[in-house]
């Protein structure tokens, strides 16, 4: 900001300027930004981790009634499936771990 100063007949004899560093504003209104980014990616994780782990629940439940296949390839692409669905469950785990800001922290549990 530049003020003009005046002497006792009205003419500027100096200027007056005042300065702020906003330095450190800026730099924190950044971090918000990319805090709000991280926490909307955190809720669009969570939304598609629990829409995709509904859509493994049913393959792996099909997977499951096919105990005894007809021939030995469709045993081996049960087990495929099954080891594919699997991976993709421990992906589904990690993404709402994340979505939900929590470290993972695997427990067993007696039933």
């Amino acid at each position: 900001m530049i003020s003009p100063i005046f002497n006792a007949a009205g003419a500027i004899t100096h200027y007056l300027a005042v300065k702020e560093d906003i330095t450190e504003r800026k730099q924190l209104e950044e971090q918000l930004r990319q805090s709000q980014k991280m926490e909307a990616f955190g809720q669009l994780a969570g939304g598609i981790a629990h829409d995709f782990n509904n859509l493994l629940t049913i393959i792996q439940g099909n997977v499951a009634l096919f105990q005894e296949p007809l021939n030995p390839d469709q045993a081996g692409c049960l087990v495929e499936i099954s080891k594919a669905t699997e991976r993709a469950a421990n992906l589904t785990r990690q993404l709402l771990t994340f979505s939900r800001r929590q470290i993972f922290q695997p427990k067993p549990l007696d039933l």
